[in-house]
């Protein structure tokens, strides 16, 4: 947090570090209130059990826990409803009567109303499960490799983050398969990516972790969407995969918008429905990508020699007709957006085309004072009225 005689000006403020000192301060008011209750001896004995171990950290784990489940189980409503009659394992495991528990829940940010419980704000929910993704408390202070990824022209990897064991000898270890990463998409959970993003910026062996499900996806689907969310985060965060190996990756879904990924390898890689609006791609190989479903940012547009004045859909959507400034009416497939036919006649800008109800044919209006009635399927005239035009201005 900000020390004492800092300057706001000079201190990066995070939301993540907000909700860290929030939260550890809720826990630790939680606990001095729950200590000075006058408690029944097996509440004490609970309680004093907690404190030996640790009370702030089991407050923690607990919400932790219980934000995975409300994910895992009720797809993130924040509203659990817990009877004991109806005997849900799951919830039980957080509401039952059991004493540590009870004195958990009262410490912790949580709410009651009846027989509905929830964290006191939704972004407690979305911080919990954040946190249960990467907690910065579990983490041994040990020095972390640095990341090849991002050298240019590197072809090895230590995606795979390693840690040291108690002979100080290192070994690839694999992620961890019940991370949220693993079996949830955060791609549009926006306020747990940001809050993700900034743990990313604070924390190198967080983002070492997520390099991890990225070089695993290699080799396994079974990381598939853990890949695709540790990207994600990754660009979000600003990191940047200049020069860097990344062949046979499976990232499906993934928002790599403005990401940059310039002379990158993505050889055979799986990019189905990837965002990639703005995304940095020069000379990179994408040789053998499955692409099916990307999405550049970028609508459909017609290329013309001439400017459009005017346009109208066909009353079934499947093409679109455009009048333009040199006389000619073209007609566009809006499967493909390829052009299937052209009428030539006017000999001045046609300012308005519209189809037929049953979309059969055409009727245009130009400015050489003609109306002409077109059939669509064989591209002829029909009919032509002189003079006509300014009448139907």
């Amino acid at each position: 947090m900000v020390d004492p005689g800092q300057r706001l000006s000079e201190a990066r403020v995070t939301r993540v570090g907000l909700y860290d000192h929030f939260v550890e301060q809720w826990l630790e008011r939680g606990k001095k209130r729950v200590g000075e209750k006058d408690l029944n001896v097996q509440a004490r004995v609970a309680f004093e059990s907690l404190s030996d171990e640790g009370f702030t950290q089991h407050g923690m784990e607990f919400m932790k826990n219980l934000a995975v489940a409300i994910y895992k189980e009720q797809d993130g409503q924040p509203i659990v409803r817990y009877s004991r009659a109806k005997g849900e394992q799951w919830k039980s495991e957080f509401f039952s009567r059991d004493k540590e528990k009870r004195l958990l829940r009262e410490a912790c940010p949580l709410a009651r109303n009846g027989n509905q419980h929830r964290f006191i704000h939704r972004s407690l929910l979305e911080y919990a499960l954040a946190r249960a993704v990467f907690d910065p408390w579990n983490v041994e202070r040990v020095p972390v490799p640095e990341a090849i990824l991002g050298r240019r022209g590197s072809t090895s990897s230590i995606l795979s983050f390693e840690i040291k064991n108690d002979s100080e000898e290192q070994h690839e270890q694999e992620p961890d398969l019940n991370s949220p990463l693993v079996w949830r998409s955060f791609i549009n959970d926006h306020s747990l990516l940001k809050l993700l993003e900034e743990r990313v910026q604070q924390e190198p062996v967080f983002k070492t972790q997520l390099l991890a499900y990225i070089e695993h996806s290699k080799k396994n689907k079974k990381w598939r969407q853990a890949a695709a969310n540790a990207i994600t985060i990754l660009v979000k965060a600003g990191e940047q995969f200049i020069g860097t190996d990344l062949k046979g990756i499976q990232i499906p879904g993934a928002d790599l918008s403005y990401g940059v990924f310039d002379s990158a390898q993505l050889q055979n890689t799986d990019l189905r429905k990837v965002n990639l609006r703005g995304v940095w791609l020069r000379q990179t190989d994408l040789s053998g990508a499955q692409m099916t479903g990307v999405q550049f940012g970028e609508l459909p547009y017609l290329s013309e020699n001439s400017m459009i004045r005017s346009c109208a859909y066909s009353p079934d959507g499947n093409s679109i007709a455009v009048g333009l400034f040199d006389g000619d009416i073209n007609l566009y497939s809006t499967s493909n957006w390829k052009r299937t036919q052209t009428f030539k006649g006017h000999t001045d800008v046609v300012y308005r085309v519209m189809y037929s109800p049953t979309g059969d044919k055409i009727a245009s209006v130009s400015f050489d004072n003609a109306v002409r009635l077109w059939d669509v399927d064989s591209g002829s005239q029909l009919h032509v009225l002189k003079d006509q035009a300014k009448s139907m201005a």
